[in-house]
């Protein structure tokens, strides 16, 4: 699937969530969005300096970025867009700009969990 980075930066195919991280110290990935201990939304999570971890917002769980980096889909970016390969399914996909926190480019002093509703 084709995209422009700089219009859609979240993938939701069927269930599954996807961001586009920059890590900052290495390549751009498009990373699975949900956390691994109860599904929280890691695009709102928070990379410390140094940690090379996203923190997810629900449960200030430590995702490290080499997990992301090795579940993150086949990304390919240029120039001019992006082309990622998507699991084989037969699910919609929904391309959107969100806020994305996780990031080199988003830094953070203090990690504290987002209320979220159950």
């Amino acid at each position: 699937m084709s995209f422009d980075p700089r219009q859609v930066n979240f993938l939701q195919v069927g269930a599954e969530r996807y961001f586009l991280l920059d890590p900052g110290d290495g390549p751009t990935v498009l990373a699975n969005g949900s956390c691994p201990h109860r599904g929280g939304p890691l695009h709102l999570g928070r990379m410390e300096d140094g940690t090379q971890a996203v923190y997810c917002p629900w449960h200030v769980r430590k995702v490290p970025l080499r997990h992301l980096q090795k579940t993150a889909l086949p990304l390919v970016l240029r120039r001019d867009g992006a082309v990622a390969i998507l699991p084989d399914t037969q699910a919609a996909v929904l391309m959107q700009k969100k806020t994305i926190l996780a990031g080199a480019s988003r830094p953070c002093e203090a990690v504290a969990p987002l209320a979220h509703a159950e």
